[in-house]
């Protein structure tokens, strides 16, 4: 509770921040605490939740609402935007310092960095790696501002006890030729809605 308040409550901007509720559950067999918070102004307030692995006290998902919140005469953010190679260095400070146990498992990212001009947002997934292999579906995304602050961080880690010996995998071009024959694909014309 104490780590989800010392990195939601800093992002309020005069709001009064409150932690609404926690909890326990399940997620991809893996034990989470959620922990619901708020920040409330004048007539309304805005909510979300930010989430821990209970064993490993790793953060798996956080959102920062902050920017969401409405400020009367809030100035446009001129920041310029950040070279790469800063927000690779920064989102993979933030993965260390919130996943530390497992930080190891995974890679540099292997995609490029996508950029939202709306939010001003670099998003940066690092992949899980696996006796070499990528391993699909299993990332840690990271968001950051031209500020270097985290703005999301998402994991998704894949409970998997049995992995695959590779030896006993077929040749990539074995399987390629399988799939193409399986895949049946035919060329056919066909109309266009215009």
């Amino acid at each position: 509770k104490e780590r989800a308040k010392k990195l939601v409550e800093s992002r309020s901007n005069g709001e009064k921040f409150t932690i609404d509720s926690a909890y326990e559950h399940e997620y991809n067999g893996t034990s989470v605490v959620s922990i619901s918070y708020s920040y409330h102004m004048k007539n309304s307030s805005h909510s979300t939740s930010i989430e821990f692995n209970k064993n490993t006290g790793e953060l798996t998902n956080y959102y920062d609402l902050s920017d969401s919140l409405p400020y009367l005469d809030a100035p446009e953010d001129t920041t310029p935007r950040l070279a790469e190679d800063k927000v690779i260095a920064i989102a993979l400070d933030f993965v260390k310092e919130f996943a530390p146990a497992s930080v190891h498992e995974y890679s540099k990212p292997i995609h490029e960095i996508s950029y939202n001009e709306d939010d001003k947002t670099h998003n940066v997934a690092f992949p899980r790696i696996k006796n070499g292999l990528v391993v699909n579906g299993d990332t840690i995304s990271v968001s950051i501002n031209n500020k270097g602050e985290l703005k999301s961080y998402y994991r998704n880690h894949l409970m998997i006890e049995e992995w695959p010996d590779l030896a006993t995998a077929i040749p990539l071009n074995e399987a390629q030729k399988k799939f193409n024959a399986a895949l049946g694909a035919k060329l056919v014309y066909s109309a266009v809605q215009k």
